[in-house]
């Protein structure tokens, strides 16, 4: 019976490692960026939650997400610096579809990570109703 909670362990350890793996990029700051999909337009007032993984073999010093079209909420522009002792962090992050929409398809939201040697921009679209 404890051999099997042995192979248990042993397993969910490796595929733990494997998560990290999909983050973690050698000598590079890493964005990984999980956006769950609800609805696959989103309209005025919608919320779009985004849960952004960051980590870097170096230290983080500093994380933002820039929308090109501000949100309803008053930080949808997020600029976060980080103490100089973080390697990794997971950023919770809420964007309110503002209301004066009416001709745009989409939604461009820019992240922009940097550590102690490199920086890294990824960028998500969400398309407009």
């Amino acid at each position: 019976m404890k051999f099997n909670w042995l192979i248990l362990i042993f397993f969910l350890i490796i595929i733990s490692a494997f998560n990290i793996s999909y983050t973690f990029e050698m000598n590079n700051p890493s964005v990984k960026i999980i956006y769950e999909k609800f609805e696959t337009n989103k309209r005025s007032g919608d919320i779009i939650v985004f849960s952004v993984k960051l980590c870097s073999s170096n230290y983080l010093q500093t994380f933002s997400i820039l929308p090109d079209i501000p949100g309803l909420n008053e930080d949808s522009e997020l600029k976060y610096i980080f103490n100089g002792k973080s390697k990794q962090a997971t950023v919770n992050y809420f964007y309110i579809v503002p209301k004066n929409i009416d001709n745009i398809k989409k939604i461009s939201f820019e992240f922009v990570l940097q550590d102690s040697n490199n920086k890294i921009i990824k960028e998500k679209n969400i398309s407009i109703k």
